[in-house]
């Protein structure tokens, strides 16, 4: 099962286009890569005229070349971004990263279970936050995380004395 994403880029006229990206949709993993490596409006644009990717790596992306005929590998074109977020699959695509010609911004699907509500949760997605703001937390977690690692393994050796 894949992190499922949707890269899109604002164009100066407001159209948005679209594509589909199937594993590692998460900020830290895709995210990144765009935030590093697809950092001008040229270099997002000619990402998003792929249409699917099957993952993005550090190479760039990797398209999946039996894709299903009935769905080919055409980026799709929106009027605008709420045309755009009116189609966009609130249960499929886990996040979205927007290119709007300056920066990187990143929406995630968010669920709320309504307390009437019978087996029932809504789905929906985030407004857009900054990536680099999100990055940024991402790295904090990170850190967080290989220090606990860190600390555990100090404690561990130091108790045993070794």
């Amino acid at each position: 099962m894949g992190t499922r994403s949707n890269i899109i880029y604002e164009e100066p006229t407001g159209e948005v286009l679209s594509m589909y990206c199937h594993y590692d949709g998460y900020p830290s993993h895709s995210g990144r890569i765009l935030f590093d490596q697809y950092n001008s409006a040229k270099k997002a644009k000619a990402l998003v005229e792929i249409g699917y990717a099957r993952v993005l790596t550090e190479e760039g992306a990797e398209i999946h070349l039996d894709q299903n005929p009935e769905r080919p590998n055409e980026m799709e074109r929106h009027r605008n971004l709420n045309s755009y977020m009116w189609s966009v699959d609130t249960v499929m695509i886990e996040y979205i990263y927007r290119y709007d010609g300056d920066d990187w911004w990143v929406s995630e699907i968010k669920s709320v279970k309504p307390e009437d509500a019978y087996m029932v949760s809504i789905t929906y997605h985030s407004k857009f936050k900054l990536l680099s703001e999100v990055l940024e937390e991402v790295d904090k977690e990170i850190n967080r995380s290989a220090d606990k690692q860190f600390a555990a393994i100090f404690s561990e050796v130091w108790l045993r004395g070794d």
